[in-house]
């Protein structure tokens, strides 16, 4: 851990977070998928965040972080983009009956997620982020999804 001002974020950090909330959208669609919209209820700030940021105006250049509600919302992109450049290849459990797919309003906060994981890609890509990165750079970019989980750690205790 740096002994930088905790507000004070490296470009990769800001990378981060952007590129956290496209796997927060990821993991919202595999949750609502498999779940339905029940999902929401453990997920609603994140959900919230995502679809808020998204509808931002292209031509707002907010900081990702502002934007993504770090540290309160990015809590689950940060655990599933720390799985996924831990363990890349990991096993996925057998697909169930795809019952809440069904269900118009379930499918409606699907294409609501990958719209916005579309919109955190671009943000992601406006800041340099690139997808060899993702091999190239896995070691640091733990490291910085870790000390901004400590962060958000950290910013969440002093709050209570």
């Amino acid at each position: 851990m740096t002994g930088l001002d905790p507000e004070v974020m490296t470009l990769r950090q800001t990378q981060m977070v952007a590129l956290s909330m496209v796997y927060a959208a990821a993991q919202l669609v595999h949750l609502l998928a498999t779940q339905g919209s029940s999902a929401l209820v453990v997920h609603q700030e994140a959900f919230h965040a995502l679809i808020t940021a998204a509808l931002l105006d292209q031509s707002n250049q907010t900081e990702p972080c502002q934007r993504y509600g770090y540290p309160k919302c990015t809590q689950l992109g940060f655990r599933t983009l720390e799985r996924c450049l831990i363990e890349p290849y990991s096993s996925t459990p057998a697909p169930r009956q795809p019952e809440p797919l069904n269900q118009p309003a379930t499918i409606d906060l699907i294409r609501a997620c990958l719209f916005a994981g579309m919109r955190a890609a671009q943000v992601w890509h406006q800041l340099g982020g690139r997808r060899w990165m993702l091999w190239l750079h896995r070691r640091p970019m733990v490291a910085d999804l870790r000390e901004l989980a400590v962060r958000q750690y950290r910013g969440t205790r002093t709050r209570h």
